[in-house]
């Protein structure tokens, strides 16, 4: 006897399934949400409040592992309580096929999957965003927790600092700051990239001032920002009595010095953090990334050095002489024969005339000229973080310089080294290319190592641009895959699961889900690989991103040709 209406039975199953499913996911992300807030509240980088926000903010994310095994686990049950009660056997009688049979599966399997692409791509990257910014946000609590802890202050790979105590102050009437504190026993540290000490500051104290969104710090800008884009706290370190060393350099004493550091949130760093929508467009501007945003302000601070080089050039040649605004109402005039074609380690070397070197002369406003006669001098336009600063400002790098004029500093016989910096060129070619779009600077860049093949400095730079754009373009297009390929594990694990109970009606419950777990994990970890993998070597890697799906896909066929034949 067929069953008159079998839509009947499809809700029921339907139902069970998603009664189950709904205690399972909620155990399972309970559990791991708690898991992933247990070490940042043990390092004291969450309070208890926040920590139950944290988890809050972890369930949605956590679905990506917990809702795939849920989905297989609630399936199983659901068909393996049907099949031990002979409820399946029933059905089958009554002239159902298995395949009818699966169809409540299918459906929950394909809603999942539509909810999981959702969920990956609109829900996820926002809370991941939100978690990050707990742990990253609260730049205070972190230092206070840090230094309670008797650790080092780390603001970034290469940057720590440590202190023995820190004391909470008032803030100043009219302070754009948002806190205000004094640290004690303070010691500086920055690493070069080999991880050895280049430079190191200790003082007896020092006072902070916190800038939360780079705010404008004491009398302007608290120095240059990240890059565009790039939310960040900034923190102004005031050193009372300070002893300095830098490598190579000595000892250097200073009652009091000023350390400025940007504390950048970097949630456009990681694709995880985008929507498919963030990520075509950061394909068309991949600026928007910071990593990039800031080899883009390399890129065009290069450029600027070049224009400006080029420009000093043709006035030495012509005119013999370039003023430049020096700052503090002082002009700063530069004469020479020319600047080389190469940039050299220092800059452009500047030719001296007649083999007499090259003659810097600077005037201050209250009337004093100083005459600073080098034997090699080297223009630069030195990079800086800020991707977008307003002005170029040159340096000219002296050697073997004898200075007269100007009162004391003219005695000072001849000097090895003498730097003058802050000389702004006029016209200033770096607003209008710290602006540019990193498409319109490799073009300018590629123009000029075409016209100039010598310059490896530039070429090296808009290589590792491309580079980066290329790692860009590869982790984009993994990240997309691993989100199509997880939306695509729902389906395959409630179908396993649903298959795995009706075919194994005589086995404990959990035995059966063991053995649509396992695949269901092998799957899980091939996409986790997968990413990865096609990440580093490109296409090919999605034949290990695809082929635990593949291989789970053959399993659960298999398993149904045997299921239909008995």
């Amino acid at each position: 006897m067929r069953l008159a209406r079998p839509s009947i039975l499809w809700r029921f199953i339907g139902r069970e399934l998603l009664r189950l499913l709904l205690l399972t996911v909620g155990v399972v992300v309970c559990v791991l949400a708690f898991a992933l807030a247990v070490k940042p509240l043990a390092d004291g980088r969450l309070s208890a409040l926040d920590a139950l926000r944290f988890m809050s903010y972890a369930s949605i994310p956590m679905l990506q592992y917990a809702l795939p095994f849920a989905a297989g686990f609630a399936a199983t049950l659901a068909y393996h309580r049907m099949s031990q009660d002979n409820e399946l056997t029933a059905c089958y009688a009554g002239g159902l096929s298995h395949r009818s049979m699966l169809l409540p599966a299918v459906l929950a399997g394909l809603v999942l999957a539509g909810c999981m692409a959702l969920l990956t791509d609109q829900a996820m990257p926002r809370l991941l965003r939100n978690m990050q910014g707990m742990l990253a946000s609260d730049i205070t609590r972190l230092m206070q927790s840090a230094v309670e802890r008797r650790q080092a202050i780390k603001i970034d790979e290469r940057r720590l600092i440590y202190a023995d105590d820190m004391q909470f102050l008032p803030l100043e009437p009219g302070s754009q700051a948002d806190q205000h504190f004094v640290l004690t026993g303070v010691v500086a540290v920055e690493l070069d990239r080999s991880g050895a000490v280049a430079w190191e500051a200790s003082s007896r104290l020092a006072y902070v001032w916190l800038y939360r969104d780079s705010r404008m710090g004491p009398g302007g800008p608290a120095g240059g920002g990240p890059g565009a884009g790039a939310p960040t706290s900034t923190a102004v370190l005031l050193l009372r009595d300070s002893i300095g060393v830098k490598k190579d350099r000595g000892i250097v004493e200073d009652s009091e010095s000023t350390l400025v550091y940007h504390l950048p949130r970097n949630f456009n760093d990681d694709p995880k953090f985008l929507s498919w929508a963030d990520m075509d467009r950061a394909l068309l501007r991949p600026e928007v990334m910071n990593y990039i945003d800031a080899q883009r302000s390399t890129l065009a601070t290069m450029l600027a050095e070049r224009q400006a080089a080029d420009a000093l050039r043709s006035a030495l040649s012509t005119r013999g002489a370039v003023e430049f605004a020096g700052g503090a109402s002082r002009r700063v005039t530069v004469r020479g024969s020319g600047v080389d074609d190469q940039p050299a380690s220092k800059g452009f070397a500047v030719r001296g005339r007649n083999g007499n070197g090259v003659e810097v002369t600077v005037a201050e406003a209250d009337g004093r000229t100083r005459v600073h006669r080098a034997r090699r001098a080297f223009v630069s336009l030195p990079s800086t973080s800020d991707a977008r600063r307003a002005t170029g400002t040159m340096t000219i790098a002296m050697e073997e310089v004898a200075t007269s004029g100007g009162g004391a500093e003219g005695d000072s016989g001849v000097l090895p080294e003498f730097d003058i910096s802050g000389l702004v060129p006029s016209p200033d070619p770096l607003p209008a290319l710290a602006g540019a779009d990193l498409w319109s600077l490799l073009t300018m860049a590629d123009r000029r190592v075409e016209a100039n093949p010598g310059d490896k400095p530039l070429a090296g730079a808009a290589s590792r641009v491309r580079r980066q754009y290329d790692d860009l373009r590869r982790e984009i297009f993994s990240k997309r895959h691993e989100r199509i390929a997880t939306s695509l594990s729902c389906l395959l694990m409630t179908l396993c699961g649903a298959v795995m109970a009706m075919r194994l009606r005589d086995s404990q419950p959990l035995t059966v889900y063991l053995w649509s777990f396992l695949p269901g994990l092998g799957a899980v970890l091939t996409i986790n690989g997968g990413q990865k993998a096609t990440y580093v070597y490109g296409t090919v890697g999605l034949l290990l991103l695809y082929g635990g799906l593949a291989a789970m896909v053959a399993y659960t066929l298999v398993e149904f040709r045997r299921l239909t034949r008995h």
